[in-house]
């Protein structure tokens, strides 16, 4: 693994997944610059040489916002990324190929949380 000046330790580039669509955007995240550690939660920490930074959740697709039965994001996971996002942080939520922002206003209301909510 290599380490970037923010002593983050990357992913190498050939590392099998064995959730396919994590697999799918990590190939992505490459081709679209970024360099990424998978430590957990939010799935993946993406980096890029400049030093810009972004997460992301990875969700199967039409799970997103909780179609089918044990999906879309968990409150907890809500909660995280609105707190990422009001830090200034760029929020995705990806299906292995389709990179969508996180819109903290729009899951907020999906939750019940006023955007100025305190979230803990």
């Amino acid at each position: 693994m290599r380490e970037t000046k923010l002593k983050i330790k990357l992913l190498p580039p050939h590392r099998d997944f064995r959730n396919v669509h994590e697999g799918r955007f990590a190939k992505l995240a490459g081709l679209w610059g970024w360099e990424v550690t998978k430590r957990g939660w939010p799935d993946f920490f993406c980096v890029k040489p400049d030093g810009s930074v972004a997460v992301v959740e990875v969700k199967p697709p039409l799970k997103w916002f909780g179609r089918r039965r044990g999906g879309g994001l968990s409150k907890v996971q809500t909660i995280v990324l609105i707190a990422l996002a009001r830090h200034g942080i760029d929020c995705y939520v990806n299906d292995g190929s389709v990179l969508k922002p996180f819109d903290p206003e729009f899951h907020a209301r999906r939750i019940g949380l006023g955007l100025d909510a305190d979230l803990v």
